[in-house]
């Protein structure tokens, strides 16, 4: 078969069967679905990055604003907090408070669900979820009070921020222990832990030592708490 003059565009088989099927009408040609070669796996997160979602939320949730720091700080500043590198997520948590109480923003909750790092390599680096609060109690809960008095936050604030954190990815049973590091107050913060062994995170008051390096002298409360330290 040779086809016509004006019909260039027909070379071989396929274009003949695609003239048939024109002629035909495509709405009669019956749909038959593609044999499945195989199955599609749903994305699936790792167990700490669900951990950290579900903190972030929670967080959000009760009032606090995340923030995004750099991986990188002042080497004072991490000296301070026990390393070299990133060694905690509170101490650019404090830089960025210290810049809106600057800007007249007393009353902060910041946090931030991050990596910190003790070394170079893999095993160095936790995930964990910090947040800090400044100011008072009553802000939190009714906004500005002018008449009424305003008390100061206390480690029982930032303690209760902490154990929400661990309820919501399923820790139920924990110590409390005084056994913080020296960048908390030793009288006024506490370790929560699972048999005294694992160390799932602190909370309590910064030590006031420390506040003058931020330029900072009304009482900080944090808390962190160790995403992948948790069974």
């Amino acid at each position: 078969m040779i086809p016509p003059s004006w019909r260039a565009d027909v070379e071989g088989e396929a274009d003949l069967v695609e003239e048939v099927l024109r002629i035909h009408g495509y709405d009669h040609i019956p749909v038959t679905p593609l044999p499945k070669l195989a199955s599609v796996t749903r994305p699936e997160l790792p167990l700490v990055q669900k951990r950290a979602k579900t903190a972030r939320e929670l967080l959000v949730a009760r009032g606090f604003l995340e923030c995004c720091t750099w991986s990188f700080l002042p080497a004072t500043h991490a000296k301070a907090f026990g390393g070299d590198m990133r060694p905690s997520l509170l101490p650019n948590l404090l830089a960025a408070a210290k810049k809106n109480i600057f800007r007249g923003f007393n009353n902060n909750a910041l946090c931030e669900v991050g990596l910190q790092f003790s070394d170079v390599t893999p095993n160095g680096q936790r995930i964990v979820a910090g947040g800090i609060r400044t100011g008072t109690y009553n802000y939190f809960v009714h906004g500005e009070q002018f008449q009424q008095c305003t008390p100061p936050l206390d480690a029982f604030d930032v303690k209760s921020d902490a154990l929400a954190v661990l309820e919501s990815l399923g820790v139920q049973k924990f110590d409390i222990t005084t056994n913080t590091p020296p960048w908390y107050h030793p009288g006024r913060s506490g370790a929560i832990t699972l048999g005294g062994k694992i160390i799932l995170g602190y909370f309590g008051e910064i030590h006031p030592g420390l506040l003058p390096m931020f330029d900072l002298e009304d009482r900080v409360i944090a808390f962190e708490i160790f995403l992948d330290t948790i069974p």
